[in-house]
């Protein structure tokens, strides 16, 4: 059962695929954080 639905393999890259997911969208929202007027009021932490 390599890589079939419901396979141990299935489920890790499933896992993998998603944490992914979920990185991008981070990194999607800081970069729109920075290069927004939000940022100015967050300059003293620099």
């Amino acid at each position: 059962m390599n890589g079939k639905a419901g396979s141990e393999a299935h489920i890790n890259a499933v896992e993998k695929m998603t944490r992914r997911n979920i990185i991008n969208e981070l990194e999607r929202v800081v970069h729109s954080l920075q290069e927004s007027p939000v940022r100015y009021l967050f300059r003293w932490r620099n």
